[in-house]
């Protein structure tokens, strides 16, 4: 998936201690659940192979998005995609500093970036020990030697040795630097706390997946607002406010809340106009998120009279999955019981989603809805590695299809030993009957050897898609 480059993710442990491993989690979309690892300082993001983070989906550009690690910053930038990149439910121009509760959307997919600390823009300067913030010290001018013509009129006194004095000048940019070291320290130390209380201080982030900004709607008609939260903690409710009025909310089923609550909210616009729709979450700290906006526009039809509103607001719930469900993570065989030496009625493609109606004793096989087959059900293996399944907890064990033999047993058809067949006499049209009736011999049956089949498969274990030899030879029928 991803290319090793020279990384500042991977810092000289001998100069400064080792930074935690950011990690980049799929929240939604086809690669749903999964986490890398960043091991460089670029990741690239599209529908190309040669991306570091690739899948298929016709909205994602082949050369989508671009994540850059500058230091203790993460920038993320679009690169010219047709549908562009979102942070929060707005798309970005340019580069944009992320921040570790963001969420990014691309395409049907939704990202994250987890394991660093909000990034700062205060920047230290660092006393240099080669160059000290005081003067050195200016040198002692001497006085040229007298000129050899010059005559002395007072005789020379001895000179006495100079005492050595103390240099205050050294001293005191001595303590400054020391100063200086103290009171840089303390601001790292300030900056750092700080970030690690950013991080503490966990919010919900939101996004508005319909309607999409900027588009037109009816008056009086309903508009359905489609929202989803994330937090690991647990969001608890979801809120929709209408040109700063709260308008209705959604709660989610269960008391501690969900790392994922998506929610429908209804509201009809009844004044022509535009509006403006946000989402805010909650979570069980009861922590809310930035309002996530969209904008529409109100008109009312020409020749028209405004209708009277006949909207009756729904009471909003949360929509959460409570069928059991099993997603494919790669192409899967169906088969007409729980077992390999069962038959295959068919194949479903790596990312179908269908429903889970059983299970064997052993939960080592899921028995699901599979419309091609006659039945409309078949069984797909339970293994972790080919496929998810949630809600599982209260799938019934059901009745399991009796094992094939293997070898088909035709039942022949035996004419017993001195049985005679005879052929009736037709009378056709026009034709006299005869007077006497002919009397018919019968003729028996020569005894028959016993019935054999020989049927031979090769070979016996196959995979999906390769193909099967199949003999048999029949005789004594």
């Amino acid at each position: 998936m991803s290319h090793h480059r020279p990384s500042a993710f991977e810092p000289d442990s001998s100069q400064q201690p080792e930074q935690p491993q950011l990690q980049i989690v799929v929240h939604a979309g086809p690669l749903a659940g999964k986490g890398f690892l960043i091991t460089g300082n670029t990741i690239t993001f599209g529908r190309d192979q040669d991306n570091d983070i690739s899948w298929d989906d016709s909205q994602v550009s082949r050369q989508h998005a671009r994540l850059v690690r500058q230091e203790n910053r993460l920038i993320l930038e679009d690169l010219g995609s047709t549908n562009g990149t979102l942070v929060n439910g707005q798309p970005i121009v340019g580069q944009h500093l992320l921040q570790p509760a963001d969420i990014i959307s691309i395409g049907s997919s939704v990202f994250g970036v987890k394991g660093f600390a909000a990034p700062h823009t205060v920047g230290l300067t660092q006393v240099s020990l080669e160059n000290p913030p005081y003067a050195p010290p200016v040198p002692t001018s001497t006085s040229p030697p007298p000129s050899p013509t010059a005559v002395s009129y007072r005789p020379a006194s001895p000179t006495q040795p100079e005492e050595p004095k103390l240099n205050i000048l050294a001293i005191g940019g001595v303590l400054a630097f020391i100063v200086a070291i103290l009171i840089l320290a303390a601001i790292t130390a300030y900056f750092l706390l700080r970030g690690q209380n950013t991080t503490e201080a966990q919010i919900p982030t939101v996004n508005i997946t319909a309607p999409v900004d900027g588009s037109q709607v009816q008056l009086n008609v309903p508009v359905t607002v489609q929202a989803t939260a994330f937090d690991p903690s647990g969001v608890i409710r979801l809120e929709l406010w209408v040109n700063g009025t709260k308008t209705g909310e959604a709660t989610s089923s269960s008391s501690q809340g969900q790392p994922t609550l998506t929610a429908s909210l209804q509201w009809a616009p009844v004044t022509p106009g535009s509006h403006t729709l946000e989402i805010i979450a909650y979570n069980t700290q009861n922590n809310a998120s930035e309002p996530a906006s969209v904008s529409v526009t109100t008109s009312v039809p020409p020749d028209e009279d405004t209708p009277t509103p006949t909207f009756t607001p729904q009471t909003p719930t949360a929509t959460t999955p409570t069928n059991p469900v099993l997603t494919t993570q790669t192409d899967l065989n169906a088969r007409v019981g729980p077992g390999t030496d069962y038959d295959l009625i068919g194949l479903l493609p790596s990312g179908t989603s269908t429903e889970i109606i059983g299970r064997d004793e052993n939960r080592q096989w899921w028995q699901v809805r599979f419309n091609p087959a006659p039945d409309g059900v078949g069984w797909v293996s339970a293994d972790p590695a080919f496929s998810t399944a949630s809600n599982v907890d209260n799938v019934p064990v059901v009745q399991i299809p009796a094992t094939p033999t293997g070898t088909p047993t035709p039942t022949p058809t035996h004419t017993p030993t001195g049985t005679s067949t005879s052929t009736p006499t037709h009378t056709p049209t026009n034709t006299p009957t005869p007077t006497e009736t002919p009397t018919i011999t019968p003729t028996p049956t020569a005894t028959t050897e016993s019935e054999t089949v020989e049927f031979n498969i090769s070979p016996t274990l196959i995979q999906g898609g390769e193909c099967v030899s199949v003999n048999w030879n029949v005789s004594g029928v």
